[in-house]
């Protein structure tokens, strides 16, 4: 059953089928891979991965009735990592222990939030959805901020704390917890597919006039989900999401390279940090390992060592705790300036993938690309004013206009009446006529 006939059905609709919840979240076209989990598989094979173009409800219905059977909400190129996100596609809640829907949505009600599109009793609790349609991985940052707004709301019925990053798991309807049992069940809500954006407006509080769409914040700062401070793209958090995806693809443009001992043991480091500004610690852990493993020959138990410190100022941060740094007070996180980030990774490694980066591209290639998008800047304006004017400073538009004024004055009518004549000011008749 495809999502669009589900939704023509009544709203309190309950289904058990593993294709039909599959189908509801990864609607549409998919953009990458959906990975499916069996804790207690026989064969020892626990996961599957469905590609883009492979049979998405098929696949899940192969696990209807089995034990223990979950599913990533969000999409990946290959596999579920933060670096590897390709879409999003819904925000979700796992409520422990808690199986009383309407007392759920009482509590969202109350709360001026809007009821989420389908819930999943898992057996044990519920899990609440609010789908979305197909949004890019770059968003993750408002994605998160949502998630850990929703979180927040919920935490005093049961919300699970760390059911928060973009690569979670959660079980299938249709398959059976074998904690007590019972088959897992879904119940369409709403039904509602939610714009990210708008998704945001109703649970962060609407953008303010001229707040760009992509903005960008870190999801734990109290005082930006109160409003007390603008969340504009281009905000320290945007810019530790920019450097973390140049990061990104240093890493995987050296892969294979055999980086100078120092140069790895600094760029895991500061790949914690990026995420640190914008991830859950639960997430940086798995995603430094990956990492690390990729470029360094450490035990894992020596890349978490490295990264100790970067977690440790995180859970600061979460607490609102500060730091004292040159006798002010600051964020505890770990601070850099591209200049830094640019000695600690090389300049040699900086200068040869210079064209693919942003915030880590040399000094110089920064200031010629503003440079570049000034010239364009003021090539486009200075087109738009001699398409607008005349070579003597008056609008094309008004060209007639001032041919006329020359007319009236010169049958003795008053720059008051030509002004009222003409619809416009009267100093602007005034100078029309001293141009004469």
């Amino acid at each position: 059953m495809t999502r669009t006939n589900l939704k023509r059905q009544q709203l309190s609709l309950d289904f058990s089928s593993p294709g039909d919840h599959a189908e509801l979240i990864h609607s549409g076209d998919r953009h990458g891979t959906v990975l499916f989990w069996e804790r207690l598989a026989d064969d020892g094979k626990r996961w599957i991965k469905c590609r883009p173009t492979e049979n998405l409800p098929a696949i899940a219905e192969q696990l209807r009735s089995r034990a223990d059977a979950y599913f990533t909400v969000n999409q990946f190129a290959g596999w579920r990592e933060v670096r590897l996100l390709k879409s999003l596609r819904a925000v979700y809640v796992d409520l422990d222990g808690q199986q009383d829907i309407d007392f759920v949505l009482e509590a969202l009600l109350s709360a001026q939030m809007p009821a989420p599109s389908l819930a999943v009793f898992s057996g044990r609790g519920l899990h609440l959805y609010w789908l979305l349609r197909a949004t890019p991985g770059k968003a993750l940052p408002v994605w998160q901020r949502i998630q850990d707004a929703i979180l927040k709301t919920l935490s005093s019925i049961g919300a699970d704390p760390a059911c928060r990053d973009c690569t979670r798991v959660l079980r299938l309807p249709g398959t059976i917890n074998s904690k007590n049992g019972v088959e897992a069940r879904g119940l369409m809500l709403t039904g509602e597919e939610w714009d990210l954006h708008s998704l945001a407006d109703e649970i962060l509080g609407p953008r303010k006039a001229g707040r760009p769409k992509a903005s960008i914040s870190d999801f734990n700062a109290a005082a930006a989900r109160a409003g007390r401070r603008s969340v504009l793209a281009g905000s320290i958090y945007g810019w530790w999401h920019t450097v973390y995806s140049d990061l990104v693809k240093i890493t995987n443009l050296e892969h294979g390279n055999r980086l100078p001992e120092g140069s790895r043991d600094r760029l895991l480091f500061l790949h914690a940090v990026a995420l640190s500004w914008f991830a859950q610690p639960d997430a940086i852990e798995s995603e430094i390992l990956s990492v690390g493993r990729l470029i360094t020959n450490f035990s894992d138990d020596e890349i978490l060592a490295t990264m100790a410190p970067v977690i440790s100022r995180r859970h600061m941060a979460d607490k609102g705790e500060k730091i004292t740094w040159d006798g002010r007070e600051v964020d505890p996180r770990y601070f850099f300036k591209a200049a830094t980030l640019r000695d600690w990774i090389g300049h040699d490694i900086v200068s040869r993938y210079a064209d693919q980066l942003r915030a880590l591209a040399p000094a110089e290639v920064i200031q010629e690309r503003k440079k570049a998008r000034d010239a364009e800047r003021d090539r486009v304006a200075e087109g738009r004013w001699q398409d607008s004017y005349t070579g003597d400073g008056v609008r094309g538009s008004n060209e007639q206009k001032r041919a006329s004024a020359r007319l009236m004055a010169s049958q003795g009518m008053t720059q008051t009446k030509i002004a009222v004549e003409l619809a416009v000011s009267k100093m602007t008749v005034s100078r029309w006529l001293r141009a004469v």
